[in-house]
């Protein structure tokens, strides 16, 4: 969010497609995938609704606010109609121990902490240290006179919907580890608190 955010764009289906990937994981941990499967398929299906959300908004045109709306209601009543409004239950019991019983560098942070702290470093580099990183700050300032320059910023505009989406995918598997169920009613607000995390 925060590289869309620098673009001026905005995601508001973050939520959303949080809870959608959750519950395509529990519906096909529940149809007899193997865990690491489901996982696999939750973290697929996260990058889709991005990928969805960046094709158009850079192919057709359409105003980030107004897609990102729409798959905002898809994502979470995609999510209603799989899990027929059910949370989903009943993962392996190391599933649930990812969350917080395991930790790294024996008892210091959780493993959800160490993905945060690797994803912020590897976006703080990519924006810094690489012309991507410089595209995205020029789409922020001026997406015109970026594309006149020479860079793609459709391919570049799709990339990161498509890694907010992936993120969401990571966020889902992530929720489900520390409450131990998918339902189609999580990620309610949190694009809320995923906006105001960026801007403070």
């Amino acid at each position: 969010m925060t590289l869309i955010i620098i673009t001026s764009g905005i995601d508001l289906s973050v939520g959303s497609a949080m809870a959608m990937a959750a519950v395509a994981m529990g519906v096909s941990f529940r149809a007899g995938a193997p865990m690491p499967v489901a996982i696999l398929i939750a973290l697929l299906t996260g990058l889709l609704g991005g990928l969805l959300n960046g094709f158009f908004i850079s192919f057709v045109r359409v105003h980030p606010l107004l897609v990102t709306l729409a798959t905002y209601s898809a994502f979470r009543g995609f999510a209603e109609g799989i899990s027929h409004g059910e949370p989903i239950k009943g993962f392996p019991a190391w599933f649930a121990h990812i969350s917080g019983d395991i930790t790294i560098g024996g008892g210091g942070v959780p493993i959800p902490g160490i993905i945060f702290i690797l994803c912020a470093i590897f976006s703080a580099i990519i924006l810094a240290r690489t012309p991507f990183g410089r595209s995205v700050y020029a789409m922020g300032f001026n997406e015109t006179a970026c594309r006149f320059s020479g860079s793609n910023t459709k391919r570049i505009k799709i990339i990161l919907y498509a890694v907010a989406g992936l993120a969401a995918g990571v966020a889902a598997v992530i929720y489900a580890w520390r409450v131990g169920t998918a339902a189609a009613d999580q990620g309610e607000g949190f694009e809320l608190d995923v906006i105001t995390a960026v801007v403070l």
